[in-house]
């Protein structure tokens, strides 16, 4: 286990995925003491965010990265504005906010820039870096069978392949390089975190990226995943265990710990999972009750995956509290 440093400042937390569960946990942990980094998965290309890739091309996904930020925002009126609502041709407003500002500055490689801007004006309570500057697409090949490859984060979440069941490995397409300073915040980070989401999308995808594992290795801080709190269609029947191992052989990382959600009437499933987990690897099982009842108080509009996602989230203070006690174990 990796150890960490103690601090009399804010523990720095290096927040890695995207979607509304990651979103929801970076603004938990902001709001309970920590100094939240969000490195934020760029690689979807459905819906409003796959139509501003087309239209621009070049330009990385947005839409992952706009969720966090609406969600970070302190400046609710703003966010509200020009941000969440969805405009007259179905694009999220912030979506096009983001990409109208990188275009202005000088094209779609000015996509920081414009991110930096909103942030400031959006008052985030923490920074928001995509992991990498490079248009790149998720990439699913499948070991077992004749099986075409499938092409695009949105194509892979709508395809009814049993993706585990015919070892079906992702890769990204073209291979990107990472942006420097979600590497710099992975070093500078007291503890790295994996958001829950999409184990074959928003989860996956930012460790595909050269360099984002390898720094998350040999980084000193420890790595923990917060594991799902039900299963999407493409991960019915997964246990913890199928979590995380089915994590570390797509991305040959193993987290050092993983945080599920248990009540009173699963702490017997949860113990035959912690001897599952600790069979193949040293990754330590943290059962606790993290999830949180709360419903999201906005609407994001039409969302063309809404059937494979899910308004349970982690209850940010509970989930700080956990992760406080296991940095200051490790």
């Amino acid at each position: 286990m990796k150890n960490v440093c103690a601090r009399e400042t804010a523990p720095k937390v290096a927040v890695i995925g995207g979607g509304n569960a990651t979103s929801r946990l970076a603004n938990g942990l902001a709001d309970h003491g920590f100094e939240v980094t969000a490195i934020v998965t760029t690689m979807d290309n459905g819906g409003s965010t796959g139509r501003l890739r087309r239209d621009y091309p070049g330009h990385i996904g947005v839409g992952d990265i706009r969720q966090v930020m609406q969600t970070l925002a302190t400046n609710r009126e703003l966010a509200e504005e020009e941000f969440i609502p969805r405009d007259e041709d179905n694009h999220a407003r912030g979506n096009k906010r983001l990409v109208e500002t990188a275009l202005e500055a000088g094209g779609v490689h000015m996509i920081e820039h414009a991110i930096d801007y909103w942030s400031g004006r959006l008052a985030l309570k923490g920074s928001v870096i995509p992991v990498t500057l490079d248009s790149a697409d998720l990439r699913l090949d499948f070991s077992s069978g004749s099986f075409e490859p499938i092409i695009g984060e949105s194509e892979i979440a709508y395809s009814k392949d049993p993706i585990r069941d015919r070892l079906g490995k992702l890769s990204l397409t073209p291979q990107p390089s990472a942006n420097p300073r979600a590497i710099e915040s992975i070093y500078d980070a007291d503890v790295t975190v994996l958001g829950p989401g999409g184990i074959y999308n928003s989860a996956t995808a930012p460790l595909l990226v050269p360099g984002v594992a390898e720094s998350i290795q040999s980084s000193r801080a420890p790595f923990v995943m917060f594991c799902n709190l039900i299963n999407d269609p493409k991960t019915q029947g997964f246990s913890v265990a199928d979590y995380v191992n089915e994590l570390e052989y797509q991305t040959g990382t193993r987290p050092d710990a993983v945080v599920a959600h248990h009540d009173k009437t699963s702490v017997a499933a949860a113990s035959q999972e912690l001897v599952a987990l600790t069979q193949p690897g040293p990754t330590r099982l943290i059962t606790a009750s993290v999830a949180s009842h709360e419903i999201p108080q906005y609407s994001y509009g039409v969302d063309e995956l809404a059937s494979v996602r899910s308004s349970v989230v982690h209850c940010g203070r509970r989930a700080a509290a956990v992760l406080l006690n296991h940095m200051q174990a490790a």
